[in-house]
C-alpha cells in the first residue's frame, strides 16, 4: 500500500493518471447477478434511498441469527493464489465483502460456485469489466443502492454498496455497507464528505448494522473521522488486537464497525494473495426485547 502511495504522488508529479482506458459510468450503478453475467440495475442511493427491490422469484433466503463475515481486498484478484485463498476463506462464509473486485469470468464462476447471489456497485470498467465493491451472500439482498466518489488525484472513483437483508426470526433487517475508501487526496474534505453522504443514507435504520471495508484510514485525521461517524451511528469497532491488516504509516486500513450483533471469533490471517490481508468474522444477533402488543 505504501507503494501505491507513491506511485500516486509520482502520478500527480507527472501530470496525473490517464483514465484514458477506462470508462466511468455516468451515475453510480448496481449490478445484479443474472445467469452468472453482470447487469446493470440501479443507481445513486438518496438520503431517503430508493433502494433496488430483488426480484421475488430470486427466493427467500434470509441470514441466519449466526453467521460468518469475510470482508477482504482481493486487488482485483491479480495476486497468484487468490482463487485458492478466496475459496477456503469465503466456504462458510454467508455475507461477503469485497473490495477491488475484478468482474471477470472466474470471479463469477466463483461466486457460482458458492450458491451466492451478489451485487456490485460498479467504480468503473476497462475492457468491458467492472471494477468496485461486491457484497455477496446466501441470502437475498432485498435492497440495495451504491454510492460513488471521485479520487481527485487519480481521477477514478471509488464505491460504497449498501445492502439490505432479512435475518431468520428478527423483526428488524440487517444493513451491509461495503466500503472503498477515497485513498489519494491532498486534503480531507473528499474523504470526509464520501462518509458523511453514506452516514445520510444510513442514518433511520434502525435495525443491526455492518460497515466493513478497505476505509483507507492511513492518517490519524482519516481514522477521527471514521471514528466519529461511527459514535454518531451507534458503530462498535472490532479492534483486532492480535492482526495482521495491512497498516500505513502505523494505521489499519481496513476496518469492521457493527451495531445490534455480537461478535463471537474473528481473525486477520496473512497471506501473499492479495496486498491486503482478510478479515473473518462470526456474528450472533443480539437477543431482541418480545415486540409488545
Amino acid at each position: 500500500m505504501a507503494r501505491k502511495i507513491a506511485i500516486a504522488i509520482f502520478a500527480l508529479l507527472a501530470g496525473g493518471l490517464s483514465t484514458s482506458c477506462v470508462q466511468i459510468p455516468p451515475q453510480n450503478v448496481v449490478g445484479e447477478s443474472v445467469a452468472g453475467q453482470l447487469s446493470v440495475v440501479g443507481s445513486a442511493c438518496q438520503k431517503q434511498p430508493a433502494f433496488r427491490t430483488a426480484d421475488s422469484s430470486h427466493g427467500n433466503r434470509m441470514i441466519a441469527k449466526e453467521f460468518d463475515l469475510l470482508t477482504w481486498n482481493i486487488h482485483k484478484q491479480k495476486d497468484e493464489g487468490w482463487r485458492e485463498d478466496f475459496s477456503k476463506f469465503a466456504e462458510d462464509a454467508e455475507i461477503l465483502a469485497l473490495q477491488e473486485a475484478h468482474f471477470d469470468t472466474e470471479l463469477g464462476e466463483v461466486l457460482g460456485e458458492l450458491d451466492h447471489d451478489w451485487n456490485m456497485a460498479e467504480a468503473w470498467s476497462s475492457a468491458g469489466v467492472s471494477n468496485g465493491v461486491l457484497t455477496s451472500a446466501k441470502a437475498i439482498a432485498t435492497h440495495s443502492c451504491a454510492l460513488r466518489a471521485m479520487e481527485p488525484l487519480t481521477g477514478l472513483p471509488k464505491s460504497i454498496l449498501i445492502s439490505r437483508y432479512r435475518i431468520s426470526g428478527a423483526r428488524e433487517s440487517l444493513l451491509v455497507i461495503n466500503v472503498h475508501g477515497i485513498n489519494f487526496s491532498l486534503g480531507m474534505q473528499e474523504f470526509r464528505r464520501q462518509f458523511e453522504e453514506m452516514e445520510q443514507v444510513v442514518l433511520h435504520h434502525n435495525g443491526p448494522i455492518i460497515l466493513a471495508g478497505d476505509f483507507n484510514t492511513w492518517r490519524k485525521a482519516r481514522v477521527k473521522t471514521i471514528d466519529e461517524i461511527a459514535e454518531r451511528l451507534s458503530l462498535s469497532s472490532i479492534e483486532f488486537h492480535a492482526h495482521n491488516r495491512i497498516r500505513v504509516f502505523g494505521y489499519p486500513l481496513d476496518h469492521v464497525y457493527f451495531r445490534g450483533l455480537e461478535v463471537m471469533r474473528y481473525v486477520s490471517p496473512t497471506v501473499s494473495s492479495s496486498d491486503h490481508n482478510p478479515m473473518l468474522v462470526t456474528f450472533k444477533l443480539m437477543e431482541q426485547e418480545p415486540e409488545k402488543i
